[in-house]
C-alpha cells in the first residue's frame, strides 16, 4: 500500500517581552486577514529548521523557546496539516516584512475580539493557550 503524501505547514505565535504575540497582514486578495508567520515545509526539511527558516523569511527576526501547541487538520480530502508552535522572539529585534504581506502588528490577548483572523479557529487557540 502507498503512503498518502502530505503537506505540512508550520506557523509560530511569536512572543515579545511584553507578552504581545505578532500577527502579519494578508493584502486584499485575502481580504486584508491576520495570520501568522510561516509557511510549509520543503521536502525532507527538519521541522523546527523549517519553522525558523520562514519566519526569517517573512519577518527577519529570529526565535528561540519553540514549543508545539496545536495542530490543524485544514482539509481532509487533500491532506494538509497545520501545526502551530510558541516561540519568543530573540531580543532587540526589528520586525522586517517581505510583499508576502501587507503589515505586520503586535496584538494583546485584550486584542483577540477585534482581529480579522485569517481562520476562524485561530481566536479560540490563542483564549486556550496564552
Amino acid at each position: 500500500m502507498a503512503h498518502l503524501k502530505t503537506k505540512v505547514a508550520e506557523y509560530a505565535i511569536i512572543l515579545n517581552s511584553k507578552k504581545e504575540f505578532l500577527m502579519v497582514q494578508f493584502g486584499k486578495v485575502h481580504n486584508f486577514k491576520w495570520h501568522f508567520p510561516g509557511g510549509r515545509l520543503d521536502e525532507n526539511e527538519d521541522s523546527i529548521k523549517g519553522l525558523i527558516r520562514e519566519i526569517k523569511e517573512e519577518t527577519d527576526i529570529e526565535v528561540t523557546n519553540i514549543k508545539p501547541i496545536f495542530t490543524k487538520v485544514f482539509h481532509p480530502e487533500d491532506p494538509k496539516y497545520g501545526v502551530f508552535f510558541f516561540a519568543k522572539v530573540k531580543e532587540p529585534y526589528e520586525v522586517k516584512i517581505t510583499d508576502e504581506h501587507q503589515d505586520f502588528k503586535w496584538f494583546k490577548k485584550k486584542d483577540l475580539d477585534k482581529i480579522y483572523f485569517w481562520q476562524p479557529f485561530y481566536k479560540k487557540m490563542l483564549k486556550d493557550n496564552l
